[in-house]
């Protein structure tokens, strides 16, 4: 019988993807075309699955998000079947665009040799590490993940992740893991990890999800035939809050626009594209109500606020990725020793919560901008109660933490000497931290030693990263104990947090910069700003005598464009209207009044804030410093001398607010009255 079907691609691999490429150059504007698909080739087909090499990783991932599904239905076309499409980066091509080097011989020309290593590294062997996005941490902050959910998505991804990443880190991807690998990350027992997984379809808020197909479609091994199969998302979903104001600003900008599909795909577009240009900080931390459920992403985002059910338009999709994508790598990456999750962890039999504590610790560590240089401590605006929620765990549980050697060999708490006579802006400001219930506390990065071999001949304590022989060694533990919990002492000698002034360790003028590790520059902001040297309308320079260009100095706008239409359009006094308005009673409830000012200036450069705080601002900045300076010295100034009303409209604001509102709008700090 003749079969006068399409003939299988393997026959004429070439041809068939040239349809297929023939078929995107009609639909695709030139410009995405050239980029991204012409250079693309067709590597091998089996049993269903389609291979297309291209030139590098990045052209894969924009392949995989944006063309995969229109090849698949463009295959069926051709093929008469359904046809699986991975992109794969082709090493003919990489050679290629890396230009091999030139001659067949290397000369030899640098020898190297190794240093030895510390025990430290030889233990503990710092570079075999868990990294995975610092984005994930919100999830586990706002309560969106318990601290056992943290640990299983983490392990099921990387017990994963290696093979993953050699397959080019593509979306399709099928290994058989065996249980052992995930329990070593999670820290679970075998029987508790069976406990969470059984009878449910999907763990860690979806990102960990059941496939209903049974392994024996994909694997001929009898062992495996009753294997769980499960589909793992290797990047965190959006926290249920994060995804509600981007849904919130979204439906509001694309509500302003006209009532057709047009204006309306092109609000949403300018209002994705304006998000992705500012930082994440600047409107994550608006205050809103959670529903129970949320949006796992932007584009599913833009579709509820669209209405849409079909094909997103591709610059709408593109738009909406890139924002993803923004918001995921602001946070930077968490970086986990092996040896913690594996050695430290079982070894002092830490908690799930105290396992995702000490994490935090370390990732919310000081990082100085101006040195590169990543501190070993904290500092927490209110104490154990930020560290809690910024670990979601309770306070209760954490101050019942910090009297267990185990878990307290992790943090401490660091007393701060600051002298009396010295006055400046910085020594102000962590007075003023200090004084609200801030508190800094020294963490310990490195990882701790399991316990201590005595040197009889030296009386010399050796650190041990490693399980010992207790048969063979001589083993001390922590302060003298002698049963089964050895832990860390705190070394006073290596303590180097000296925070007073004249004391070697980190100056104060490093202790306001935002407290993010080196990997997530997620809202940097100098201390003490200069002005901008940019362009500035001469309305910027007017306006009841505020300089815009200060004022942007002081309270920095993450968008160029933005940034240079203030300069341009807008009248400081409108600006410091706002700053009054959010920072005044009336605005209380604010989480964050700058980014509030900053966006209304950005939507309206001339709208200010009601006219009692633009008549405020008008009064000019010497006025307004002077009515600042007698709030912070409530009996040096009558309300009945103040004629604008500014005293008695911020008299019941908290004095934080106060020297916030002072901070945004003067360079120098306010006075403080001396008994």
């Amino acid at each position: 019988m003749t079969n006068t079907a399409t003939p299988p691609l393997t026959q004429n691999l070439q041809r068939a993807w040239q349809t297929v490429l023939g078929q995107l150059q009609m639909e695709m504007p030139r410009a995405s075309y050239d980029t991204w698909v012409r250079d693309t080739k067709a590597l091998s087909y089996e049993d269903g699955h389609l291979t297309i090499g291209v030139r590098n990783a990045y052209t894969r991932d924009w392949l995989e998000s944006r063309l995969q599904s229109t090849v698949s239905r463009l295959l069926i076309g051709i093929m008469n079947r359904s046809v699986d499409v991975d992109f794969v980066v082709s090493e003919a091509d990489v050679l290629d665009e890396e230009d091999q080097q030139e001659g067949s011989e290397i000369q030899n020309d640098h020898e190297i040799e190794l240093a030895a290593s510390t025990q430290y590294e030889e233990e503990v062997k710092p570079d075999r590490v868990v990294v995975f996005p610092g984005y994930a941490l919100r999830l586990l902050s706002q309560g969106d993940l318990s601290p056992k959910e943290m640990s299983l998505w983490m392990a099921f991804r990387q017990a994963a992740y290696f093979d993953w990443k050699k397959t080019g880190g593509g979306a399709s991807f099928v290994r058989n893991i065996p249980h052992q690998e995930i329990i070593k990350f999670a820290n679970m027992s075998r029987t508790s990890f069976f406990r969470e997984i059984n009878e449910k379809d999907a763990l860690a808020a979806s990102m960990v999800l059941r496939v209903p197909e049974v392994a024996e479609n994909f694997y001929n091994n009898a062992h495996l035939d009753n294997a769980n199969r499960w589909q793992i998302s290797m990047s965190p979903r959006l926290t249920r809050h994060d995804a509600t104001v981007i849904e919130m600003i979204l439906s509001s900008d694309i509500a302003l626009a006209e009532k057709n599909e047009k204006a309306q795909f092109a609000a949403a577009l300018q209002s994705l594209e304006e998000l992705t240009g500012r930082s994440p900080g600047d409107y994550l931390d608006m205050v809103v109500d959670l529903p129970k459920r949320a949006p796992a992403g932007v584009v599913e985002i833009l579709r509820r606020a669209l209405g849409l059910e079909e094909d997103i338009p591709a610059a709408l999709f593109n738009a909406a990725e890139a924002l993803q994508n923004k918001i995921i790598n602001a946070y930077g990456s968490v970086v986990i020793t092996h040896h913690f999750l594996t050695v430290v962890v079982p070894h002092f039999k830490l908690t799930q919560s105290q396992i995702w504590t000490a994490i935090v610790l370390r990732d919310r560590c000081y990082y100085d901008y101006e040195s590169g240089i990543e501190h070993d401590f904290v500092m927490a605006p209110k104490g154990l109660e930020s560290i809690a929620a910024w670990a979601g765990v309770s306070t209760k549980s954490l101050k019942r933490w910090m009297e267990q050697p185990e878990f307290a060999q992790f943090i401490q708490a660091s007393k701060v000497n600051l002298p009396e006579n010295k006055r400046s802006r910085e020594a102000d400001r962590l007075r003023h931290f200090l004084n609200m219930g801030g508190q800094i506390f020294k963490v310990l990065r490195e990882e701790p030693p399991l316990g201590y071999l005595c040197d009889e001949e030296t009386d010399r304590l050796i650190p041990l990263w490693t399980k010992w022989d207790s048969a063979l060694d001589k083993v001390v533990l922590g302060l003298g104990q002698s049963g089964t919990r050895p832990w860390t002492k705190w070394d006073s000698a290596l303590d180097k947090v000296g925070l007073g002034f004249g004391q070697s360790g980190t100056p104060l003028n490093n202790l306001f910069k935002p407290l993010l590790n080196p990997f997530k520059p997620h809202k940097p902001q100098p201390t003490t700003p200069k002005a901008t040297s940019g362009k500035t309308s001469p309305l910027a320079q007017g306006g009841g005598g505020w300089d815009m260009s200060v004022l942007l100095a002081l309270n920095p706008v993450s968008d160029p464009k933005i940034k240079k239409r203030l300069l341009e359009e807008s009248n400081p006094a409108t600006f410091v209207s706002w700053l009054l308005y959010a920072y005044s009673p009336e605005g209380e409830g604010i989480k964050s009044p700058t980014n509030l000012a900053i966006s209304n200036l950005a939507r309206e450069p001339r709208q200010g804030a009601k006219k009692i705080y633009q008549d405020m601002a008008l009064l000019g900045p010497e006025k307004l410093q002077d009515l600042l300076d007698a709030l912070s010295r409530p009996y040096s100034l009558g309300l009945e001398q103040d004629e604008s009303g500014f005293l008695r409209t911020f008299k019941k604001a908290p004095q934080e607010k106060i020297h916030e509102l002072a901070s945004c709008l003067f360079e120098g700090s306010l006075e403080v009255e001396r008994v």
